[in-house]
C-alpha cells in the first residue's frame, strides 16, 4: 500500500529504490525462466532495455534524492567555472607583459558559475517538492487504509 509506481516501462527499479528510501524491507524470490520461444515484443535488444532501464533509474533516483543529484550537477558546473577563473588569473598574472586578454575564460566561467548556482537552487526546490510528495504519500496511505477498513465493515 505504500508503493506508488510512476514508471511506464519497468516497475522493478523504481520499486526497489522507493522501498530503500522508505525504509521498507527488501527480499528476493528465486524464479526460474522458461527457454525463449520467440523474441521479446517489449524491446528489440539488450542495449535498448539497458538504455530504457538507465533512464528509468535516473528519473526515479532524481525523484527520491533530488538534492543529491542536482548538487552533483551544480558541483561539476561550479568546479568548471572556478577552473576557468583560475585559468584567467594564471594567464593574467604570468603573461601581464603580453597583451593576451583571455577574457573568454572569464565570460565562460561566469556563465558556468551562474548556471551551477541556478541548478543548485533547482535542487533545493526539487528537494522541497520531494518532501511534499512524501507527505502526500503518507496521506494517500492513510486514505487507502481507511477505504480498506470501510470495505471490511460493509
Amino acid at each position: 500500500m505504500r508503493m506508488n509506481v510512476f514508471s511506464d516501462f519497468t516497475y522493478t527499479l523504481e520499486t526497489i529504490l522507493q522501498a530503500g528510501t522508505s525504509g521498507l524491507a527488501i527480499t528476493h524470490v528465486p524464479v526460474e525462466t522458461n527457454i525463449s520461444a520467440r523474441p521479446s515484443r517489449l524491446f528489440g535488444s539488450a542495449g535498448e532495455y539497458m538504455g530504457r532501464s538507465l533512464t528509468t533509474l535516473i528519473r526515479a533516483y532524481t525523484m527520491y534524492r533530488p538534492l543529491r543529484v542536482f548538487s552533483a550537477i551544480a558541483g561539476i558546473l561550479i568546479v568548471v567555472g572556478l577552473t576557468l577563473v583560475g585559468r584567467f588569473f594564471y594567464f593574467y598574472l604570468t603573461l601581464a607583459h603580453v597583451q593576451a586578454g583571455h577574457v573568454q575564460s572569464l565570460i565562460i566561467a561566469a556563465i558556468m558559475l551562474v548556471i551551477g548556482f541556478q541548478v543548485f537552487l533547482f535542487g533545493l526546490l526539487a528537494d522541497i517538492t520531494a518532501k511534499n510528495r512524501r507527505l502526500l504519500e503518507d496521506v494517500l496511505l492513510r486514505v487507502k487504509k481507511m477505504e480498506m477498513d470501510a470495505g471490511r465493515q460493509d
